[in-house]
């Protein structure tokens, strides 16, 4: 931002996410014209006509174990609260219906806020991706200290990346807040859609961790089903429960929105591989103007219908906690997302960057004690403290979010190419990115499209000390 056009800056980002990511099973030219082609040419298996994929994943299959019904969960004999985190992945606070959002996206969320749920739509969370963020809900530690994030990729003898994906763990001295419930008596569960959350650190803590196998079919929930089983077959109902759930159905792939919501939904919807096709060449500003919109459109509702998708999944899961007993004596849970969605805005998509598309998030407080009142803006890595103490931290942290990207992908100028750090205070937001220091008046440019000097601001040192923190742990 400031050094290069950055609507140009973020497209080039976006184009070397779907020409990098789908460089194993898909096809990805370099050439646009040819890859159109490519695109238009495939016809995916007839299991698959109603999933929305860019970056293949599939074939998909149900996973075998939600095939059998589980046994009713035994209920619940113990005196201590039951502390429930439960995050709801990639789900922007703008896109709530608890935050006002146009469609009922998440009436659950409405629902607990009318039980006496304390929330927030003015939420950011501490980093711009699962694995950061969850390792700062996990330990209360900012994302420029806990060392959880990207790293740098390992070769084989032929140059090619053996995994998708190489991350640095959660440094050994950081503890979890699994850990510490431990001490306290708790037996400890997850139960995650996202399977990075069994990986890199973040089970550490956990005596049972269940993670969605990757190829399920996203047709079918998972976690309610599997938190079932898990009741039934892992827990011991006279032990006191802290519980870790994340669901992951607004986060691609996609499927078709259910037109008995009411919605007013793109009519016709896009086919599957068209929205493919037509998607691979946006992110190469190939596409026509004309059909932008209609792209837009298309994903707006398979975005949607993921977040509804995922607050439904809440409601289940947490009713099944409710009729097991395991709410009767008590509880404290933490509801929030670990980022949000760019929907191409900015030129840009998926989660990226600290805009606030990518960082702002509802977060709700559940509790049947004393529930405090949020400040806002709130940082959601204070979840950390509400759940294990069942209060603010004091003093509270900072509201910031910090980008690191990946070290050896993408390329290599534009504002998501390098890191980032950004701090609110009431409705300012401070920004560094490229070495420049920003400011941004959100109330008077909620797009984030004419960034300022930061020069002498009163809060410029706060933000250099989260700047060299991050410098510190590179």
């Amino acid at each position: 931002m400031g050094l290069v056009d950055r609507h140009v800056a973020l497209r080039l980002t976006a184009m070397w996410l779907s020409v990098a990511a789908c460089g194993g099973g898909g096809t990805c030219n370099r050439d646009g014209t040819e890859q159109a082609g490519a695109i238009e040419g495939q016809r995916p298996p007839a299991d698959l006509d109603e999933i929305y994929e860019v970056i293949p994943r599939g074939p998909f299959h149900l996973d075998d174990a939600l095939k059998i019904q589980s046994a009713e969960p035994p209920r619940a004999e113990v005196e201590a609260p039951t502390v429930v985190l439960a995050v709801l992945d990639t789900v922007r606070a703008d896109h709530s219906s608890l935050c006002g959002y146009q469609r009922k996206t998440t009436p659950y969320l409405e629902s607990l806020k009318a039980r006496g749920a304390v929330h927030s739509c003015r939420a950011y969370t501490p980093g711009d991706w699962s694995l950061p963020t969850h390792a700062s809900y996990f330990t209360g530690v900012s994302v420029a200290r806990h060392g959880a994030h990207y790293a740098h990729d390992v070769r084989d003898e032929k140059g090619q990346r053996i995994r998708s994906l190489y991350v640095y763990p959660l440094r050994d001295e950081v503890r979890t807040l699994a850990e510490e419930m431990q001490d306290r008596g708790y037996q400890t569960v997850l139960v995650s859609d996202n399977g990075l959350l069994g990986e890199a650190g973040l089970q550490r803590g956990f005596s049972v961790v269940a993670t969605r196998p990757r190829k399920h079919d996203p047709r079918a929930d998972w976690v309610p089903p599997t938190l079932r089983r898990v009741l039934a077959r892992d827990v011991d109902p006279e032990v006191p429960l802290f519980l870790v759930l994340n669901f992951i159905q607004a986060h691609d792939p996609w499927v078709a929105p259910d037109p008995g919501l009411g919605w007013d939904l793109l009519d016709p919807q896009m086919a599957p591989t068209d929205f493919k096709a037509d998607f691979r060449l946006y992110l190469r500003n190939m596409l026509e103007p004309s059909k932008e919109a209609v792209l837009r459109a298309q994903l707006t509702d398979l975005y949607d219908y993921g977040v509804y998708r995922e607050d439904r999944a809440l409601q289940r899961s947490l009713s099944t906690l409710e009729h097991a007993g395991w709410l009767k004596s008590g509880y404290r849970m933490g509801i929030t997302a670990d980022h949000g969605e760019m929907l191409m805005e900015h030129g840009m998509w998926r989660h990226l960057f600290v805009y606030e598309g990518n960082t702002r998030v509802p977060f709700l407080y559940w509790t049947d004690g004393n529930a405090p009142a949020l400040p806002e803006p709130f940082p959601a890595i204070a979840v950390h403290s509400l759940l294990r103490d069942g209060r603010l931290p004091e003093p509270m942290p900072a509201v910031e979010s910090v980008a690191i990207p990946n070290p050896d992908r993408g390329p290599k100028t534009g504002p998501a190419a390098m890191p980032a750090a950004a701090m609110w205070f009431g409705h300012e937001k401070l920004l560094w990115t490229g070495g420049k220091y920003m400011r941004i008046d959100l109330a008077s440019d909620p797009g984030e499209q004419s960034p300022m000097p930061l020069g002498d601001h009163p809060k410029r040192p706060e933000l250099e000390a989260l700047v060299a923190a991050i410098e510190d742990g590179k």
